[in-house]
C-alpha cells in the first residue's frame, strides 16, 4: 500500500466529523466539516507547514459531504489519500449510489470523447 521509493504514499482513514461539527452553529456544520477533513490530513499526512491549500478534495467526496445540506454532515467518512511530493489528493472509498452513478456516466463520456 505505501510506496516510499516514488514519493507516493497511499493510505485509508475513517476521519471523524461529529465531534469537531457539534459545536459550530447550525448554518457552518458542512464548511466545518471540509475543514476538518483538511485539518486531519495535515496532521496525518505530515505537512510540515500546515498549508490547507496542499490538501485537494476530490469533487464526489465534496459532493458527498454536502449531500445532506449544509445543516446536517455526515458524522465520519472513509477515505483514499495519495500524496505526491507536497500535494496530498483526497477520494472517497465509499460513495452512496446516486453520486458513484453520476461518475461512472462522467467516466463513460470521457471515454466517448477520446
Amino acid at each position: 500500500m505505501e510506496e516510499t521509493n516514488n514519493k507516493k504514499l497511499e493510505r485509508e482513514y475513517v476521519i471523524p466529523l461529529r465531534e469537531k461539527c457539534r459545536p459550530v452553529p447550525r448554518y457552518k456544520k458542512t464548511p466545518k466539516a471540509v475543514k476538518t477533513v483538511k485539518e486531519f490530513l495535515v496532521r496525518h499526512m505530515q505537512i510540515r507547514d500546515k498549508d490547507l491549500n496542499k490538501i485537494k478534495i476530490d469533487r464526489f467526496l465534496n459532493e458527498q459531504l454536502w449531500e445532506r445540506g449544509i445543516k446536517k454532515p455526515l458524522h465520519k467518512v472513509k477515505v483514499r489519500v495519495i500524496k505526491e511530493g507536497d500535494i496530498v489528493k483526497v477520494y472517497s472509498v465509499d460513495l452512496p449510489t446516486k453520486i458513484n452513478f453520476k461518475k461512472l456516466r462522467e467516466e463513460k463520456r470521457e471515454k466517448e470523447e477520446r
